[in-house]
């Protein structure tokens, strides 16, 4: 039936609520009055109620027809308007074409969802009709927000963005969006949330309606890319299973209405309208009418992304597949990678969706779940749960294809436990070189990596070189950092690699090769810098600055130290790693002694008494001779030979030696002390230290300069002689690893040491770095405390209940009933592993090693 346009019967409905939408760009298209204007779009852009409005207000009569009006004959108006013409069979089309050829016929406005080639065709007219497509029915943003408002007429400013954005131009969109306001309140456009279930059910008509105006292929497509916010022609062949599908989307894009394609760095990449998204998610979810396609379209994802090589892609596709065996096995596989290149959302998602009962009693997953905790930087609850894994039997429910993966797990967990204190090192130790099969009777790494997926290898060598270092085998450390770095790099395995390099730096710090130290940590933050930032990484990065920070001390940088040292600080460290919470505090003490409040530097070296975790023989062995320092800086010889009696017990007798031959110099015996100081160099046990049997590099040049210090300081004319004839040896070991702070020590016994070096200067034959060390020494800043006079007699080492909690007292009185571990955890109400890691602080605080010791010293000191 044929009628005119008006609120009469046969009028097409209205698509918007109240007056008819003008669209300008429709509009002056219609008015142009052209003898056949073809209007071409896909359902819900708008141009059947855009052509009403402009009917409306049209200066010509118009008429509408549907698909069966066309062949009742045509009413007397001045244009006759044709909806859904992709509707018209063969009969209607030759009805169609012959109004089209006639002049005497009313002008024709013809819609259609599809082209007309027919018409066209059979009119000549290919190249002659200037047909509207979907560009000139795209809603701008003005356009949106008035549908949006005509809806919704108390919709705020935010409320209506967000909406506009949402229908990205599509007026079916816009208009349903807003008549469903209250159902995506949250929804935020493109990349938002995802929009409820009700709004997709709502939209789906819409859509499946647009997308008669494409081949039907597409739409198999459309649900095989549903969950892809970045659609590359690859992922669209792969998801698909369609060789054409790039081919498809690439000419859906045209339009710009499903589907669009990105620009700029994206481009040859496209995305789908955020309704479309909603849709064909909703359509391929499980339950829903297009879910073994989507099934389908994820597991072809998995193979191939397995194939390629690209875990983060092939968990991402397990986890959407649905399928638990593939998003277990998936998972299991690959998460230990993706938690190392920082996609800790992707892992936490794929270990989301396994349900609870397998979540909690298989150990492998979690063991899985404490090494996302760790990696997350959540420590405390990555120990609760990695307790969990390590002493519950595993349920059976699930086990993983390879399990020495999920051994290797277990391993990292029980090695990092180990090294802040919560397990036995030597049980960790062991449990990993089993595992590992470690031979090195060569002093080479050979270990077997076979059924190991390459990040897990990386990080079993990781904590097991870390724990090395915390028990003091600096050799056994650098045997698996060896072996690791080369492993890491050509696995691209960035933040492994440089967390590997941080420990490296820190094996050359016990070593005390101070500057090559320093180059390797800032080897370590520029890897880091070029690595994907994780939490995990402020450990490396605290290690890094650590090492370079007391580099800096030694040449005396103190600015670039006190700034390393706030870096270390923000790098958000593992607050259990006990080499680094030591090493903080030596630099922090070291730095606050040379600014001269030496007894703030004793507190700070006091507090680290409580550092967590095992602390290795060279770093206690630097938190004594720390402490020294600071005792040498406030002229308190008394604590400086207690502290030599501390040496003493920890295995440096040679840096004993040479702390007494300081006291007894600055006792008021120059001579004495380098006669002291000749027999330790002429006894061999000091030498050079190219050889693996000398003692520390930092000890045979404190040797040296405290010998030309005390020579200075009897200041006779055959002392300064020979002080003059020593000096180019001290130069010769102090230069080359910048041992400033080193040699600047000798102001503690003299304050000639600068006309020495300037009087070296002079010389024809001057020592290169004489320059260079007299600027050092000039630079320390503040003079040195009066001196405090020894006793005869020293007394004890500090009252440790000083320093023990009491907690660690009441542990400490139940070990001397001999108790065992149980019962000492049964008699105070504590966990075993409680227990341990009281008695590992209170070994620390008393510098003994092991029971009967602590006993002995806690009896000295009137704690028993």
């Amino acid at each position: 039936m044929l009628s005119e346009t008006g609120p009469r019967h046969g009028v097409p409905p209205r698509f918007v609520p109240g007056d008819p939408f003008p669209r300008p760009r429709l509009s002056a298209y219609l008015a142009a009055g052209r003898p056949l204007s073809l209007v071409v779009a896909p359902a819900g852009t708008g141009k059947t109620a855009g052509t009403r409005a402009w009917a409306v207000r049209a200066d010509e009569s118009v008429r509408w027809a549907s698909p069966a009006d066309v062949l009742e004959g045509t009413p007397p108006c001045d244009v006759l308007v044709v909806d859904d013409a992709h509707d018209l069979d063969e009969e209607g089309r030759r009805r169609l074409a012959t109004l089209a050829a006639d002049p005497a016929e009313p002008r024709l406005v013809v819609l259609s969802r599809t082209s007309l080639p027919w018409l066209t065709g059979s009119l000549g007219l290919l190249a002659g009709v200037d047909a509207l497509h979907l560009d000139g029915l795209r809603l701008d943003d003005h356009e949106a927000a008035v549908l949006v408002r005509s809806h919704q007429p108390d919709l705020d400013e935010d409320a209506t963005t967000s909406l506009v954005v949402a229908a990205d131009g599509w007026a079916g969109a816009a208009s349903l969006l807003a008549r469903e306001w209250w159902h995506v309140a949250r929804y935020t456009g493109p990349g938002g949330r995802t929009v409820p279930s009700g709004l997709a059910q709502a939209a789906e008509g819409l859509v499946e309606q647009a997308l008669t105006s494409y081949p039907p292929e597409l739409a198999l497509v459309l649900a095989g890319v549903a969950h892809e916010p970045r659609i590359t022609p690859r992922a669209a062949r792969v998801l698909s299973g369609d060789p054409d599908a790039d081919r498809l989307l690439h000419d859906a894009a045209a339009d710009g209405l499903l589907v669009s394609a990105r620009r700029g760095a994206d481009e040859g990449v496209w995305r789908l309208h955020p309704l479309v998204a909603e849709v064909v998610r909703w359509r391929v979810r499980p339950g829903g009418p297009q879910h073994t396609i989507g099934v389908a379209a994820q597991t072809r994802a998995v193979a191939y992304y397995r194939r390629a090589g690209d875990a983060a892609a092939a968990v991402r596709h397990a986890t959407l597949s649905g399928d638990l065996p593939l998003q277990l096995d998936a998972a299991h596989e690959y998460l230990p990678e993706i938690m190392s290149t920082g996609r800790l959302e992707l892992a936490a998602a794929a270990l989301a969706g396994v349900p609870e009962d397998i979540r909690s009693g298989s150990r492998a997953v979690v063991a899985l779940d404490a090494l996302l905790l760790r990696a997350g930087g959540q420590h405390d609850a990555a120990r609760r749960v990695g307790d969990q894994a390590l002493e519950h039997a595993d349920d059976g429910r699930w086990r993983p294809r390879r399990s020495r993966d999920a051994d290797a797990d277990l391993a990292v967990l029980d090695l990092w436990q180990a090294r802040c204190g919560w397990r036995s090192v030597d049980g960790a130790l062991h449990r990993a070189s089993t595992l590992l099969g470690c031979r090195h009777e060569t002093g080479e790494h050979d270990h077997d990596s076979a059924g190991i997926g390459p990040a897990r290898w990386c990080a079993l060598m990781l904590e097991l070189s870390a724990l090395h270092l915390a028990a003091g085998d600096v050799d056994a450390a650098d045997i698996h950092l060896r072996g690791l770095a080369a492993y890491a790099a050509s696995a691209s395995l960035a933040a492994l690699s440089a967390s590997a390099m941080s420990l490296r730096a820190v094996v050359e710090l016990a070593h005390e090769t101070y500057q090559t130290a320093a180059a390797t940590g800032a080897a370590t933050l520029d890897r880091l810098t070029a690595a994907v930032p994780l939490p995990a990484s402020g450990t490396a990065a605290a290690r890094a600055h650590l090492v370079r920070g007391l580099a800096h001390v030694q040449a005396l940088e103190l600015d670039a130290a006190d700034a390393a040292l706030q870096a270390a600080e923000a790098a958000g460290a593992d607050p259990f790693d006990p080499l680094i919470a030591t090493y903080r505090s030596v630099l922090r003490a070291t730095l606050t002694t040379i600014g001269g409040d030496v007894d703030e530097a004793r507190r700070i070296l006091d507090a680290a008494a409580d550092a967590p975790g095992p602390v290795p023989g060279f770093a206690r062995r630097h938190l004594a001779l720390s402490r020294m320092a600071t005792h040498a800086r406030a002229g308190d010889l008394s604590s400086m030979l207690a502290k030599a009696d501390v040496l003493d017990r920890l295995g440096h007798p040679v840096d004993a030696t040479l702390v007494r031959a300081f006291v007894r110099g600055l006792s008021g015996d120059p001579d004495g002390a380098v006669h002291d100081i000749d027999a330790l160099l002429d006894s061999g046990r000091v030498g050079g230290w190219t050889s693996p049997d000398s003692v520390s590099r930092v000890t045979a040049a404190g040797a040296t300069v405290g010998r030309v210090a005390f020579l200075l300081r009897a200041a006779r004319p055959d002392t300064d002689a020979r002080a003059a004839d020593l000096l180019p040896d001290v130069l010769t070991r102090t230069a080359p690893h910048r041992l400033w702070w080193v040699l600047a020590g000798a102001t503690v016994a003299t304050d000639r040491l600068p006309q020495l070096l300037a009087r070296e200067l002079e010389r024809p034959d001057a020592h290169p770095a004489a320059r260079t060390a007299l600027e050092a020494v000039l630079s320390r800043p503040t003079e040195p405390r009066p001196l405090r006079p020894a006793p005869v007699t020293p007394p004890p080492a500090d009252d440790g209940r000083t320093v023990l909690t009491a907690r660690e007292l009441d542990v400490l009185h139940a070990l001397a009933q001999g108790g065992t571990n149980h019962a000492i955890a049964s008699a105070l109400f504590l966990s075993e592993n409680t227990v341990k890691t009281h008695l590992a602080s209170i070994y620390r605080k008393l510098e003994v090693d092991r029971r009967a010791k602590a006993l002995a010293v806690a009896r000295v000191r009137g704690l028993l």
